[in-house]
Order: C-alpha cells, then structure tokens, then sequence
C-alpha cells in the first residue's frame, strides 16, 4: 500500500475535534503505520483515537483503491497507446 504519502483531508479536522494534541499525534502515527503496511498497536490507543482511526482507516482504504485503479487506467493507456504507435509503423513500412 506504500506510495509514499497518505492525503489528510479537511474533515478530518472535525472528525478529531475532541482529541488533545498527544491524541492526535497517536492517531497520525497509526495511520502512517497502517498506510505503509507496518505493524501498529491499535490496542494501546485512546478509545476516542480508536473510533477516529476507524474513520481515517477506511478513507486510506478507498484512497489506495482510487490509486491503483488509476496506475492500472494510466498503464493501459500506454499500452493501447504503443499498440497503436506499433500498427502506425507498420502501415508505414508497408
């Protein structure tokens, strides 16, 4: 799941809203962990921390999806797009 980044989105200011900043910095951490496939302790967090991370956790989830359907549109773009660059050579060496 590692790209490299994990977007953080507006709402999830209001979704943390009732966090301290320790709160925060925990919640920030699994979600990091948890994009980049590593292992973290979701027992140890906060039962506040915990419901947001489930929050947070499904919008990593549907961002992922999101991302590998598009590498998967962008490769069969190039793909169609060297089939056809092929073809065209072909026609012209004909």
């Amino acid at each position: 799941m590692a790209k490299g980044y994990v977007p953080i989105f507006f709402d999830w200011l209001e979704t943390t809203q009732d966090l301290t900043a320790e709160n925060k910095g925990d919640l920030i951490d699994a979600v990091i962990l948890y994009a980049t496939g590593k292992e973290y302790d979701h027992l140890l967090l906060d039962d506040r921390v915990r419901i947001c991370f489930r929050f947070l956790k499904g919008q990593v989830d549907r961002n992922e999806k999101i991302s590998v359907a598009r590498s998967e549109a962008r490769k069969n773009k190039t793909e169609q797009n060297r089939t056809f660059d092929n073809k065209t050579q072909q026609n012209r060496t004909n």
